[in-house]
């Protein structure tokens, strides 16, 4: 009898261990099947994967219906973006542990049980988040946490490009993170705030992380799990092997900054960031009018906003029912780099130093009175 219970208790240990595995797919065919023949070898890890496909133009869909009949598929009728996806996926995922994933991510079976260990060992987080390494130098860190500037842009992590075996390998808290690779936990007294979909493309990721915080989901780095981030490139929005930064990335950049702060930021500090913000929409005005052949893109930007703006006041005046940490604290003060893209143009590359002592001197004044 005493056999049969610990034999039991044990079932229950490994199943409560076992996770759902939640895919995000839009147009990425190769890195989705190499990613989920991966994951249907994890058997003792993986319960369920589910794949949510923002309405792909290749046959990925078609791919993954005919290779992996145990996957559960999710269709979108429209291109909605990640945020939206992850939504659906999260919310049909049966298990307590839940693994999101980009489909052009890598993690190993041992690398997702250190996660899992982590949320058995450390049960005061809700987020596990690994470190994510380059493909093209898998001991080349590209993603930690994700610290962002004052101004609402994501910032590069501390230890971007160093090399893991230089850097600490011990557990911390962090406050924000990238959504191409996590863990979370459900836990009882706690709910996970979900994605905002009016993002659509860009901040979602540090929205998502920003409410999580405030509402006092904790999230902790686990350097010890790895993942990798093949990095590829979304058409018409990522800028890799591209001379120029894409006319469509930039509208969202400019789009969803102010849906970011407009939405997270207290007033003071909004007013005393305004100046800053419209000097710095009028430099990318700049530059759409020289380097793009869209002369009023961030007007259109802002016409964008105007029609989310009933929508983004509603999810501020919402966040009062559950912040719990205030949102100023996590606000910082830091060096913003330019994208790789850009940093081959001569004229900006030289302005950048000014501009971030600039920033940074203004910002001092701004954290003393947030």
């Amino acid at each position: 009898m005493l056999h049969l219970i610990i034999q039991l208790l044990t079932m229950s240990l490994t199943m409560s261990k076992k996770i759902s595995a939640v895919i995000v797919n839009y147009n990425n065919k190769k890195d989705i099947v190499e990613l989920l023949s991966a994951l249907i070898e994890m058997k003792d890890t993986v319960q369920e994967i589910i794949v949510v496909d923002d309405c792909s133009t290749d046959n990925g869909p078609e791919l993954i219906r005919r290779l992996f009949p145990s996957v559960l598929l999710l269709t979108t009728s429209t291109n909605s973006g990640p945020g939206s996806a992850r939504n659906i996926g999260i919310r049909q995922a049966k298990s307590k542990l839940v693994l999101c994933l980009d489909s052009d991510m890598e993690i190993q079976a041992k690398d997702i049980e250190r996660l899992v260990s982590h949320s058995v060992k450390n049960t005061n987080y809700q987020f596990y988040i690994p470190r994510i390494v380059f493909s093209s130098n898998r001991k080349l860190i590209q993603h930690e946490d994700c610290p962002f500037h004052y101004l609402g842009f994501s910032l590069r992590c501390s230890n971007y490009g160093k090399n893991i075996q230089d850097c600490d390998s011990t557990a911390r808290a962090i406050d924000t993170f990238q959504s191409g690779c996590f863990l979370f936990v459900r836990r009882p007294n706690h709910t996970v705030r979900p994605f905002d979909e009016n993002y659509f493309y860009g901040f979602e990721d540090l929205d998502f992380s920003f409410q999580n915080t405030i509402a006092g989901n904790r999230a902790i780095l686990i350097p010890t799990a790895i993942a990798c981030h093949k990095n590829t490139p979304t058409q018409g929005l990522s800028f890799k092997n591209k001379g120029k930064y894409p006319t469509r990335r930039l509208f969202y950049i400019v789009r969803n900054k102010w849906i970011f702060v407009l939405k997270n930021y207290p007033i003071t500090t909004l007013v005393l960031i305004l100046p800053l913000e419209l000097m710095l929409d009028a430099g990318t005005a700049l530059y759409s009018t020289l380097y793009t052949n869209d002369k009023f893109l961030v007007l259109k930007s802002y016409a964008s906003l105007m029609r989310a703006m009933p929508n983004v006041l509603s999810r501020r005046r919402n966040r009062c029912s559950y912040q719990l940490n205030s949102p100023a604290a996590l606000i910082k003060n830091k060096p913003m780099p330019l994208p790789q893209v850009l940093e081959k143009q001569t004229l900006l590359s030289s302005l950048l130093p000014y501009l971030n002592k600039l920033l940074f001197a203004y910002g001092k004044y701004i954290l003393r009175l947030k």
